[in-house]
């Protein structure tokens, strides 16, 4: 399966999040393979998208540089060298990956083990995931 670095990235923090929740052994072990195949093309994206930070970030109080997008919760001033780290960010994601990944797709069960909260009765209750998560995984599951 050919994947850029933006469905690679993306897929990461959707995984972590999906990995949360307790699953059915095969599809806990299912993810689990598909995290380790993309691992080490993760650890490189992260470390090129860290290189970028520094390039165009400004220092932080924390002493550590940073962006300040224009969604930012606190009305900040955009960062000045967000436009430029953008661009460059915007390259790095939909650059198409040289490795071809062997990944299953993983079928996601409809329900999940739960204990009723009032009587403690053990019942099944249907699997939510939030839509983001899903739209990262959309090429490595099945709903």
């Amino acid at each position: 399966m050919k994947l850029t670095n933006g469905e690679v990235f993306v897929a990461w923090d959707g995984l972590d999040r999906i990995m949360q929740e307790k699953l059915p052994v095969r599809v806990g072990m299912g993810l689990a393979k598909i995290r380790t195949a993309i691992l080490p093309a993760y650890k490189e994206i992260s470390e090129v998208r860290d290189s970028l930070i520094k390039a165009h970030g400004e220092d932080q109080p924390n002493g550590q540089k940073g962006l300040v997008g224009p969604n930012n919760p606190d009305g900040k001033e955009i960062s000045k060298g967000w436009e430029a780290f953008m661009e460059a960010h915007n390259i790095l994601m939909n650059v198409e990956r040289d490795e071809d990944f062997t990944i299953s797709k993983v079928k996601l069960p409809e329900t999940v083990a739960a204990t009723c909260d009032k009587c403690k009765h053990n019942m099944d209750r249907p699997f939510e995931i939030p839509g983001v998560v899903i739209l990262a995984l959309e090429k490595f599951i099945e709903v």
